[in-house]
Protein backbone atom coordinates (compact mmCIF):
# COMPACT_ATOMS: atom_id res chain seq x y z
CA UNK A 1 0.00 0.00 0.00
CA UNK A 2 2.81 2.41 0.86
CA UNK A 3 4.56 1.63 -2.44
CA UNK A 4 1.44 2.46 -4.45
CA UNK A 5 0.86 5.61 -2.40
CA UNK A 6 4.48 6.74 -2.89
CA UNK A 7 3.96 6.98 -6.65
CA UNK A 8 1.79 10.08 -6.08
CA UNK A 9 4.37 11.89 -3.97
CA UNK A 10 4.07 12.85 -0.34
CA UNK A 11 0.30 13.50 -0.59
CA UNK A 12 -2.07 10.81 -1.88
CA UNK A 13 -5.69 9.65 -1.79
CA UNK A 14 -7.33 6.32 -0.85
CA UNK A 15 -9.21 5.92 -4.15
CA UNK A 16 -6.06 6.76 -6.09
CA UNK A 17 -4.05 4.09 -4.26
CA UNK A 18 -6.84 1.59 -4.99
CA UNK A 19 -6.83 2.54 -8.67
CA UNK A 20 -3.07 1.97 -8.98
CA UNK A 21 -3.47 -1.63 -7.78
CA UNK A 22 -3.35 -4.44 -10.32
CA UNK A 23 -7.00 -5.26 -9.71
CA UNK A 24 -8.58 -1.93 -8.63
CA UNK A 25 -12.02 -3.48 -8.24
CA UNK A 26 -10.86 -5.82 -5.49
CA UNK A 27 -8.38 -3.51 -3.75
CA UNK A 28 -9.16 -1.43 -0.68
CA UNK A 29 -6.25 0.47 0.84
CA UNK A 30 -8.40 2.02 3.60
CA UNK A 31 -7.73 -0.61 6.36
CA UNK A 32 -3.96 -0.61 5.67
CA UNK A 33 -3.84 3.19 5.68
CA UNK A 34 -5.80 3.32 8.94
CA UNK A 35 -3.21 0.97 10.48
CA UNK A 36 -0.33 3.02 9.09
CA UNK A 37 -2.00 6.15 10.48
CA UNK A 38 -2.07 4.46 13.89
CA UNK A 39 1.65 3.79 13.62
CA UNK A 40 2.20 7.45 12.66
CA UNK A 41 3.82 6.58 9.34
CA UNK A 42 1.11 8.51 7.47
CA UNK A 43 -1.47 11.04 8.64
CA UNK A 44 -5.00 11.63 7.41
CA UNK A 45 -5.64 15.22 6.32
CA UNK A 46 -8.57 17.15 7.80
CA UNK A 47 -9.80 18.02 4.30
CA UNK A 48 -9.28 16.39 0.90
CA UNK A 49 -8.33 17.96 -2.40
CA UNK A 50 -10.74 15.56 -4.09
CA UNK A 51 -14.29 15.03 -2.85
CA UNK A 52 -15.49 11.59 -1.76
CA UNK A 53 -12.04 10.20 -0.98
CA UNK A 54 -9.78 10.58 2.05
CA UNK A 55 -6.43 12.31 1.66
CA UNK A 56 -3.26 11.21 3.45
CA UNK A 57 0.30 12.51 3.74
CA UNK A 58 3.53 10.65 4.49
CA UNK A 59 4.92 11.69 7.87
CA UNK A 60 8.36 12.30 6.37
CA UNK A 61 9.45 13.03 2.82
CA UNK A 62 12.39 10.65 3.41
CA UNK A 63 9.96 7.80 4.17
CA UNK A 64 8.09 8.49 0.95
CA UNK A 65 11.32 8.66 -1.08
CA UNK A 66 12.72 5.43 0.41
CA UNK A 67 9.41 3.66 -0.22
CA UNK A 68 9.29 4.85 -3.83
CA UNK A 69 12.84 3.61 -4.42
CA UNK A 70 11.71 0.14 -3.28
CA UNK A 71 9.11 -0.05 -6.09
CA UNK A 72 10.39 -2.33 -8.85
CA UNK A 73 11.26 -0.33 -11.97
CA UNK A 74 9.03 -2.52 -14.14
CA UNK A 75 6.09 -1.60 -11.87
CA UNK A 76 6.79 2.15 -11.72
CA UNK A 77 5.86 2.78 -15.35
CA UNK A 78 2.54 0.96 -14.92
CA UNK A 79 1.79 2.69 -11.61
CA UNK A 80 2.52 6.15 -13.05
CA UNK A 81 0.29 5.46 -16.08
CA UNK A 82 -2.57 4.53 -13.73
CA UNK A 83 -1.85 7.56 -11.52
CA UNK A 84 -2.12 9.85 -14.56
CA UNK A 85 -5.35 8.13 -15.60
CA UNK A 86 -6.86 8.57 -12.12
CA UNK A 87 -5.91 12.27 -11.98
CA UNK A 88 -7.33 12.87 -15.46
CA UNK A 89 -10.61 11.23 -14.43
CA UNK A 90 -10.92 13.17 -11.19
CA UNK A 91 -9.50 16.63 -11.99
CA UNK A 92 -12.25 17.48 -14.54
CA UNK A 93 -12.70 21.29 -14.61
CA UNK A 94 -9.56 21.67 -12.44
CA UNK A 95 -7.33 19.96 -14.99
CA UNK A 96 -5.12 23.07 -15.42
CA UNK A 97 -4.50 23.11 -11.65
CA UNK A 98 -3.12 19.55 -11.82
CA UNK A 99 -1.51 19.80 -15.28
CA UNK A 100 2.03 19.71 -13.87
CA UNK A 101 1.35 16.64 -11.71
CA UNK A 102 -0.46 14.85 -14.54
CA UNK A 103 2.46 15.65 -16.88
CA UNK A 104 4.97 14.18 -14.43
CA UNK A 105 3.09 10.86 -14.29
CA UNK A 106 2.77 10.82 -18.08
CA UNK A 107 6.52 11.46 -18.41
CA UNK A 108 7.39 8.68 -15.99
CA UNK A 109 5.09 6.27 -17.81
CA UNK A 110 6.77 7.14 -21.16
CA UNK A 111 3.62 8.74 -22.65
CA UNK A 112 5.76 11.53 -24.00
CA UNK A 113 3.45 13.16 -26.57
CA UNK A 114 0.64 13.58 -24.03
CA UNK A 115 3.16 14.60 -21.34
CA UNK A 116 4.40 17.44 -23.56
CA UNK A 117 0.82 18.71 -23.98
CA UNK A 118 0.27 18.85 -20.21
CA UNK A 119 3.69 20.38 -19.55
CA UNK A 120 2.77 23.12 -22.07
CA UNK A 121 -0.52 23.73 -20.21
CA UNK A 122 1.26 23.85 -16.85
CA UNK A 123 3.86 26.26 -18.26
CA UNK A 124 1.22 28.58 -19.71
CA UNK A 125 -0.63 28.59 -16.38
CA UNK A 126 2.58 29.39 -14.46
CA UNK A 127 3.38 32.19 -16.94
CA UNK A 128 -0.08 33.73 -16.40
CA UNK A 129 0.49 33.77 -12.64
CA UNK A 130 4.04 35.25 -12.98
CA UNK A 131 5.76 32.05 -11.72
CA UNK A 132 8.46 32.55 -14.34
CA UNK A 133 11.03 30.05 -13.05
CA UNK A 134 8.38 27.33 -12.80
CA UNK A 135 7.06 28.21 -16.27
CA UNK A 136 10.53 28.05 -17.82
CA UNK A 137 11.10 24.59 -16.31
CA UNK A 138 7.79 23.24 -17.63
CA UNK A 139 8.53 24.59 -21.13
CA UNK A 140 12.09 23.17 -21.05
CA UNK A 141 10.76 19.71 -20.20
CA UNK A 142 8.05 19.92 -22.88
CA UNK A 143 10.55 20.97 -25.56
CA UNK A 144 12.81 18.05 -24.64
CA UNK A 145 9.96 15.66 -25.51
CA UNK A 146 9.05 17.19 -28.90
CA UNK A 147 10.57 16.60 -32.37
CA UNK A 148 13.38 19.05 -33.17
CA UNK A 149 11.65 20.74 -36.13
CA UNK A 150 8.00 20.23 -35.16
CA UNK A 151 5.53 23.13 -35.50
CA UNK A 152 4.27 22.44 -31.96
CA UNK A 153 7.62 23.72 -30.62
CA UNK A 154 7.01 27.30 -31.84
CA UNK A 155 4.65 28.59 -29.09
CA UNK A 156 6.71 26.82 -26.43
CA UNK A 157 9.95 28.43 -27.63
CA UNK A 158 8.32 31.87 -27.58
CA UNK A 159 6.73 31.38 -24.15
CA UNK A 160 9.97 29.94 -22.74
CA UNK A 161 11.87 32.95 -24.06
CA UNK A 162 9.29 35.25 -22.50
CA UNK A 163 9.66 33.59 -19.08
CA UNK A 164 13.47 33.75 -19.19
CA UNK A 165 13.63 37.41 -20.23
CA UNK A 166 11.43 38.32 -17.26
CA UNK A 167 13.99 36.43 -15.14
CA UNK A 168 16.81 38.54 -16.60
CA UNK A 169 18.38 35.58 -18.45
CA UNK A 170 18.60 37.61 -21.64
CA UNK A 171 21.10 35.57 -23.66
CA UNK A 172 19.21 32.30 -23.28
CA UNK A 173 15.86 34.05 -23.78
CA UNK A 174 17.10 35.66 -26.99
CA UNK A 175 18.33 32.29 -28.31
CA UNK A 176 14.94 30.64 -27.70
CA UNK A 177 12.98 33.56 -29.16
CA UNK A 178 15.12 33.63 -32.32
CA UNK A 179 14.73 29.87 -32.66
CA UNK A 180 10.96 30.35 -32.30
CA UNK A 181 11.06 33.07 -34.98
CA UNK A 182 12.95 30.86 -37.45
CA UNK A 183 10.76 27.82 -36.85
CA UNK A 184 7.60 29.96 -36.92
CA UNK A 185 8.57 31.33 -40.35
CA UNK A 186 9.17 27.79 -41.58
CA UNK A 187 5.71 26.67 -40.47
CA UNK A 188 3.89 29.93 -41.31
CA UNK A 189 3.01 30.79 -37.69
CA UNK A 190 3.05 34.59 -38.00
CA UNK A 191 1.02 35.17 -34.81
CA UNK A 192 3.80 33.70 -32.66
CA UNK A 193 6.29 35.65 -34.82
CA UNK A 194 4.69 38.91 -33.64
CA UNK A 195 4.87 37.81 -29.97
CA UNK A 196 8.53 36.80 -30.28
CA UNK A 197 9.41 40.20 -31.74
CA UNK A 198 7.75 42.01 -28.82
CA UNK A 199 9.82 40.01 -26.32
CA UNK A 200 13.03 40.50 -28.33
CA UNK A 201 12.28 44.23 -28.28
CA UNK A 202 11.98 44.06 -24.48
CA UNK A 203 15.43 42.47 -24.22
CA UNK A 204 16.95 45.00 -26.62
CA UNK A 205 15.44 47.87 -24.60
CA UNK A 206 16.82 46.48 -21.35
CA UNK A 207 20.27 46.43 -22.93
CA UNK A 208 20.03 49.96 -24.36
CA UNK A 209 19.71 48.83 -27.99
CA UNK A 210 16.91 51.31 -28.77
CA UNK A 211 17.03 51.10 -32.58
CA UNK A 212 16.78 47.33 -32.50
CA UNK A 213 13.89 47.48 -30.02
CA UNK A 214 12.02 49.92 -32.27
CA UNK A 215 12.67 47.77 -35.37
CA UNK A 216 11.30 44.66 -33.62
CA UNK A 217 8.17 46.44 -32.42
CA UNK A 218 7.54 48.07 -35.80
CA UNK A 219 7.79 44.70 -37.53
CA UNK A 220 5.51 43.13 -34.90
CA UNK A 221 2.92 45.86 -35.54
CA UNK A 222 3.13 45.33 -39.31
CA UNK A 223 2.57 41.58 -38.93
CA UNK A 224 -0.34 42.12 -36.55
CA UNK A 225 -1.98 44.60 -38.95
CA UNK A 226 -1.54 42.20 -41.89
CA UNK A 227 -3.19 39.40 -39.89
CA UNK A 228 -5.92 41.73 -38.61
CA UNK A 229 -5.21 40.56 -35.06
CA UNK A 230 -6.55 43.44 -32.97
CA UNK A 231 -5.10 42.19 -29.69
CA UNK A 232 -1.63 41.83 -31.22
CA UNK A 233 -1.96 45.30 -32.80
CA UNK A 234 -2.86 46.76 -29.38
CA UNK A 235 0.08 44.97 -27.73
CA UNK A 236 2.55 46.31 -30.30
CA UNK A 237 1.15 49.86 -29.98
CA UNK A 238 1.34 49.63 -26.19
CA UNK A 239 4.98 48.55 -26.28
CA UNK A 240 5.86 51.24 -28.83
CA UNK A 241 4.20 53.79 -26.53
CA UNK A 242 6.42 52.72 -23.64
CA UNK A 243 9.48 52.89 -25.86
CA UNK A 244 8.64 56.54 -26.61
CA UNK A 245 8.13 57.23 -22.89
CA UNK A 246 11.53 55.83 -22.04
CA UNK A 247 13.14 58.06 -24.66
CA UNK A 248 11.25 61.17 -23.55
CA UNK A 249 8.78 61.49 -26.48
CA UNK A 250 5.70 61.82 -24.27
CA UNK A 251 3.25 63.33 -26.78
CA UNK A 252 4.03 60.56 -29.32
CA UNK A 253 3.64 58.00 -26.53
CA UNK A 254 0.20 59.37 -25.62
CA UNK A 255 -1.03 58.98 -29.21
CA UNK A 256 0.15 55.37 -29.46
CA UNK A 257 -1.24 54.43 -26.06
CA UNK A 258 -4.60 56.09 -26.78
CA UNK A 259 -4.89 53.96 -29.93
CA UNK A 260 -4.02 50.84 -27.90
CA UNK A 261 -6.59 51.83 -25.25
CA UNK A 262 -9.35 52.11 -27.87
CA UNK A 263 -8.55 48.63 -29.19
CA UNK A 264 -8.42 47.06 -25.73
CA UNK A 265 -11.74 48.77 -24.93
CA UNK A 266 -13.36 47.33 -28.08
CA UNK A 267 -11.95 43.87 -27.25
CA UNK A 268 -13.14 44.15 -23.62
CA UNK A 269 -9.61 43.25 -22.58
CA UNK A 270 -9.49 44.53 -18.99
CA UNK A 271 -5.87 43.54 -18.47
CA UNK A 272 -4.77 45.35 -21.65
CA UNK A 273 -6.86 48.37 -20.71
CA UNK A 274 -5.12 48.54 -17.33
CA UNK A 275 -1.74 48.53 -19.10
CA UNK A 276 -2.85 51.29 -21.46
CA UNK A 277 -4.06 53.51 -18.60
CA UNK A 278 -0.77 52.90 -16.79
CA UNK A 279 1.17 54.10 -19.84
CA UNK A 280 -1.12 57.08 -20.43
CA UNK A 281 -0.62 58.07 -16.80
CA UNK A 282 3.16 58.01 -17.17
CA UNK A 283 3.02 60.14 -20.33
CA UNK A 284 0.73 62.65 -18.59
CA UNK A 285 3.00 62.69 -15.52
CA UNK A 286 6.00 63.69 -17.59
CA UNK A 287 3.95 66.35 -19.35
CA UNK A 288 3.10 67.82 -15.90
CA UNK A 289 -0.62 66.98 -16.19
CA UNK A 290 -0.96 65.72 -12.61
CA UNK A 291 -4.74 65.62 -12.42
CA UNK A 292 -4.98 63.44 -15.52
CA UNK A 293 -2.06 61.37 -14.25
CA UNK A 294 -3.74 60.45 -10.97
CA UNK A 295 -7.01 59.58 -12.72
CA UNK A 296 -5.24 57.27 -15.19
CA UNK A 297 -3.22 55.53 -12.46
CA UNK A 298 -6.23 55.05 -10.16
CA UNK A 299 -8.20 53.53 -13.06
CA UNK A 300 -5.24 51.30 -13.86
CA UNK A 301 -4.90 50.18 -10.22
CA UNK A 302 -8.63 49.33 -10.00
CA UNK A 303 -8.49 47.27 -13.21
CA UNK A 304 -5.33 45.41 -12.21
CA UNK A 305 -6.99 44.56 -8.87
CA UNK A 306 -10.16 43.44 -10.67
CA UNK A 307 -8.32 40.97 -12.92
CA UNK A 308 -6.02 39.74 -10.11
CA UNK A 309 -2.81 41.07 -11.71
CA UNK A 310 -0.57 41.64 -8.69
CA UNK A 311 2.52 42.83 -10.61
CA UNK A 312 0.24 45.31 -12.37
CA UNK A 313 -1.07 46.51 -8.99
CA UNK A 314 2.53 47.01 -7.83
CA UNK A 315 3.41 49.00 -10.95
CA UNK A 316 0.33 51.23 -10.56
CA UNK A 317 1.16 51.85 -6.88
CA UNK A 318 4.74 52.76 -7.78
CA UNK A 319 3.44 55.21 -10.37
CA UNK A 320 1.04 56.78 -7.89
CA UNK A 321 4.04 57.12 -5.58
CA UNK A 322 6.01 58.77 -8.36
CA UNK A 323 3.13 61.23 -8.90
CA UNK A 324 3.11 62.12 -5.20
CA UNK A 325 6.93 62.42 -5.14
CA UNK A 326 6.95 64.79 -8.13
CA UNK A 327 4.49 66.98 -6.20
CA UNK A 328 6.72 66.76 -3.08
CA UNK A 329 4.14 64.79 -1.06
CA UNK A 330 6.82 62.45 0.27
CA UNK A 331 4.68 60.82 2.97
CA UNK A 332 2.12 59.65 0.41
CA UNK A 333 4.90 58.62 -1.99
CA UNK A 334 6.54 56.44 0.65
CA UNK A 335 3.21 54.78 1.52
CA UNK A 336 2.54 53.89 -2.12
CA UNK A 337 6.07 52.53 -2.60
CA UNK A 338 5.95 50.45 0.58
CA UNK A 339 2.59 48.95 -0.46
CA UNK A 340 4.13 48.08 -3.84
CA UNK A 341 7.25 46.55 -2.26
CA UNK A 342 5.06 44.34 -0.07
CA UNK A 343 3.44 42.92 -3.22
CA UNK A 344 6.85 42.52 -4.92
CA UNK A 345 8.15 40.40 -2.04
CA UNK A 346 4.94 38.35 -1.82
CA UNK A 347 5.06 37.38 -5.50
CA UNK A 348 8.87 37.16 -5.67
CA UNK A 349 9.21 39.67 -8.52
CA UNK A 350 12.79 40.96 -8.33
CA UNK A 351 12.40 43.21 -11.36
CA UNK A 352 9.62 45.18 -9.68
CA UNK A 353 11.38 45.08 -6.30
CA UNK A 354 14.51 46.70 -7.77
CA UNK A 355 12.44 49.53 -9.27
CA UNK A 356 10.47 50.06 -6.05
CA UNK A 357 13.59 50.11 -3.86
CA UNK A 358 15.13 52.69 -6.20
CA UNK A 359 12.06 54.90 -5.83
CA UNK A 360 12.14 54.58 -2.04
CA UNK A 361 15.76 55.70 -2.26
CA UNK A 362 14.79 58.73 -4.38
CA UNK A 363 12.13 59.66 -1.80
CA UNK A 364 14.55 59.40 1.11
CA UNK A 365 17.06 61.48 -0.88
CA UNK A 366 14.45 64.21 -1.47
CA UNK A 367 13.78 64.21 2.29
CA UNK A 368 17.55 64.60 2.90
CA UNK A 369 17.65 61.28 4.78
CA UNK A 370 20.87 60.27 3.06
CA UNK A 371 21.61 57.19 5.19
CA UNK A 372 18.16 55.72 4.44
CA UNK A 373 18.54 56.60 0.76
CA UNK A 374 21.86 54.76 0.52
CA UNK A 375 20.32 51.76 2.29
CA UNK A 376 17.51 51.54 -0.26
CA UNK A 377 19.90 52.11 -3.16
CA UNK A 378 22.27 49.34 -2.06
CA UNK A 379 19.39 46.85 -1.64
CA UNK A 380 17.93 47.87 -4.99
CA UNK A 381 21.30 47.68 -6.72
CA UNK A 382 21.94 44.20 -5.33
CA UNK A 383 18.54 43.04 -6.61
CA UNK A 384 18.93 44.68 -10.04
CA UNK A 385 22.47 43.35 -10.59
CA UNK A 386 21.35 39.80 -9.75
CA UNK A 387 18.93 39.83 -12.71
CA UNK A 388 21.04 42.04 -15.03
CA UNK A 389 18.36 44.76 -14.96
CA UNK A 390 20.37 47.54 -16.64
CA UNK A 391 17.72 50.34 -16.68
CA UNK A 392 17.12 50.05 -12.94
CA UNK A 393 20.85 49.70 -12.22
CA UNK A 394 21.39 53.02 -14.01
CA UNK A 395 18.41 54.66 -12.26
CA UNK A 396 19.60 53.54 -8.82
CA UNK A 397 23.19 54.60 -9.52
CA UNK A 398 21.91 58.05 -10.57
CA UNK A 399 20.21 58.43 -7.19
CA UNK A 400 23.20 57.01 -5.31
CA UNK A 401 25.42 59.61 -6.99
CA UNK A 402 23.09 62.28 -5.60
CA UNK A 403 23.38 60.85 -2.07
CA UNK A 404 27.17 60.76 -2.39
CA UNK A 405 27.30 64.33 -3.70
CA UNK A 406 25.14 65.59 -0.83
CA UNK A 407 27.44 63.93 1.74
CA UNK A 408 30.70 65.43 0.43
CA UNK A 409 31.83 62.39 -1.61
CA UNK A 410 31.86 64.28 -4.87
CA UNK A 411 34.69 62.32 -6.51
CA UNK A 412 32.78 59.03 -6.16
CA UNK A 413 29.59 60.74 -7.33
CA UNK A 414 31.26 62.09 -10.49
CA UNK A 415 32.78 58.70 -11.36
CA UNK A 416 29.30 57.10 -11.14
CA UNK A 417 27.67 59.91 -13.12
CA UNK A 418 30.32 59.61 -15.84
CA UNK A 419 29.39 55.95 -16.27
CA UNK A 420 25.64 56.51 -16.07
CA UNK A 421 25.34 59.50 -18.42
CA UNK A 422 27.37 57.77 -21.16
CA UNK A 423 25.48 54.46 -20.99
CA UNK A 424 23.12 53.81 -23.96
CA UNK A 425 20.56 52.13 -21.66
CA UNK A 426 19.83 55.30 -19.64
CA UNK A 427 16.13 56.19 -19.76
CA UNK A 428 14.73 59.73 -19.80
CA UNK A 429 13.31 59.69 -16.26
CA UNK A 430 16.63 58.37 -14.89
CA UNK A 431 18.45 61.14 -16.77
CA UNK A 432 16.47 63.65 -14.65
CA UNK A 433 17.73 61.95 -11.46
CA UNK A 434 21.31 62.00 -12.77
CA UNK A 435 20.91 65.70 -13.71
CA UNK A 436 19.80 66.54 -10.17
CA UNK A 437 22.86 64.73 -8.79
CA UNK A 438 25.14 66.61 -11.16
CA UNK A 439 23.67 69.96 -10.14
CA UNK A 440 24.38 69.16 -6.48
Amino acid sequence: TLQRASVFGRTFWVEAVNFVAKDPGLSDAAPALAALNGREMVFQSATSTFAATDEYIFKHALLRDATYESVLKRDRRVYHARAADWLLRHSAARETEFAGLIAEHLERSAQFEQAAQYLARAGASALRTYAYREAADYFRRALALLPAEGAERVPLLVQSGEALWYLGEYEQAQTLLQEGLALGKKHGQDGHHADALIHLAGIARKQGRWDQARACLTESLQIARQLGEKNEIANALHNLGWLEIRQGAYAAASALLAEAQALYQALRDRRGLADAFNGLGTAALNLGEYEKTTAFYQESLALFHEVGDRPGESAALVNLGETARRQEDYTAARQYYEAALKIDHEIGDELLAAMTLGNLGHTALACKDYAAAEGYYHKGLQTAVAINDIPDILDILSGLAGALAQTNRMEQALIILGLVLHHPGLEDESRLIAGQALSA
